[in-house]
């Protein structure tokens, strides 16, 4: 899996792969509600209730198979997986940057929609992450934008695979994280959107799935500090 994995809920508590910002962000927003948190990763440490630690080494079947074990209904799975690089298709690493970016951010949101598949309860929520930037053509971050496209197409095949559950997809622009920070010092993060603004809004959605609309896109907007969540559909846009 990834830096920043996935996320997925029990009855009672919720299991958010997150050794990352905006995983640790969602893990603290849901224990704050009272719910009971595992988190998935192949980093320990997220400050969950409950740690299953994953080895780099395993494949994803392998992933899926330790989640599972023992796993109880769920009333909520959420991706929250993801790592970024950059390449065009003539740089030397694209290739091997190709087979990470599927590793970190399509392979990680399969297993979380294959977990789904298996303990999501009916009319429960499973949401992944795709990217906003990826609804268009990405030659400057090849790997990155196929990656990213792939959990858009998966998000729309879940939807006809009629699970029975809420299936949504976030689409973040650029979070205010620490090491987008680091990497853009001169930004304007007025546009950038902060990792608990996301947090909160998974929480209200995994809380209450009526107000998930079944196979939405949603585009995670900030502009002057202020985030909105717009309904978009990827085909407009690619």
């Amino acid at each position: 899996m990834g830096a920043g994995l996935v996320a997925w809920a029990l009855a009672d508590w919720v299991q958010v792969g997150g050794a990352g910002s905006l995983g640790g962000a969602v893990i603290r927003t849901f224990q704050k509600v009272g719910w009971h948190v595992t988190s998935a990763d192949v980093r320990a440490g997220s400050g969950a209730d409950v740690d299953i630690v994953l080895s780099k080494c395993h494949t994803p079947a392998l992933h899926a198979e330790q989640i599972l074990d023992g796993l109880p209904g769920v009333n909520a799975v959420v991706h929250v997986a993801g790592a970024w690089v950059g390449g065009a298709i003539h740089k030397k690493d694209v290739l091997k940057n190709a087979i990470a970016m599927f590793n970190i951010n399509t392979a990680s949101a399969l297993v979380a929609a294959h977990v789904a598949s298996h303990s999501l309860l009916p009319g429960n929520l499973l949401m992944l992450t795709g990217a906003l930037p990826c609804l268009y053509p990405t030659p400057a971050m090849l790997a990155y934008g196929m990656s990213k496209n792939s959990i858009h197409y998966l998000v729309r095949c879940l939807v006809e695979s009629e699970l029975g559950v809420k299936v949504a997809c976030i689409l973040p622009q650029t979070l205010d994280t620490p090491s987008n920070r680091e990497a853009m010092p001169k930004a304007d993060t007025t546009t950038w959107t902060p990792v608990y603004h996301v947090a909160e809004r998974i929480v209200d959605w995994a809380e209450d799935p009526r107000t998930v609309t079944q196979g939405a896109f949603y585009a995670v907007v900030t502009e002057k500090n202020r985030t909105i969540f717009n309904t978009v559909d990827p085909k407009d846009h690619f």
